[in-house]
């Protein structure tokens, strides 16, 4: 399901058409993001939060905690492999553990800003987001897993692009770095 400003297109390989089901529960809103579950549930974040259409009718979850908390825009959205979800947004970062949502943003995590362009996670469950300026290293608190700790690269500390691009860190599955793009490549 390919998306754009007009909703979703479904393309079976032989065609292509505007999904008017799926449009129908998102409206014309900008689709940011797409993420297929193993249930085959479609995890859309769009221009007004976030919205998990059920497989096969692809119908929205009507009982949503998740969705009742994220009235932001989802820049993008994240699984790591432990199952939890992570949705960038520019107003922060969220965080659904399957029961609770959890919310970290400049005022209560150490983020230095709000503008979270980009999520990545590597194999040890670090998490790299692109940021508005510059690029964070985050891990869970091992004592309160409600909490994380930051550690932020800005132009200070030379990381020379003025912000990340969406989609653009990678991991490096050698070595376990983060590889992101501002203007330059760093790493």
């Amino acid at each position: 399901f390919p998306s754009h400003d007009m909703g979703f297109w479904k393309i079976d390989g032989d065609s292509i058409k505007l999904s008017e089901g799926l449009r129908k529960h998102i409206g014309e809103e900008i689709v940011h993001d797409l993420y297929q579950d193993e249930k085959g549930n479609i995890w859309v974040g769009y221009a007004k939060g976030l919205k998990i259409l059920t497989y096969p009718d692809y119908l929205p979850v009507v009982f949503s905690k998740l969705e009742i908390g994220i009235k932001v825009a989802i820049k993008q959205i994240v699984r790591s492999e432990m199952g939890e979800f992570f949705f960038a947004s520019d107003n922060g970062m969220f965080r659904w553990d399957g029961k609770e949502l959890y919310k970290y943003n400049d005022e209560n995590s150490g983020l230095p800003n709000n503008q979270v362009v980009t999520i990545a996670i590597d194999k040890a469950g670090t998490i790299w987001a692109g940021l508005g300026n510059g690029i964070a290293r985050i891990y869970l608190d091992k004592r309160d897993k409600s909490k994380i700790v930051v550690r932020s690269f800005d132009l200070e500390s030379g990381f020379y692009g003025q912000s990340c691009l969406s989609r653009s860190i990678c991991i490096d599955d050698k070595t376990g770095h983060g590889i992101v793009t501002g203007k330059q490549i760093g790493r």
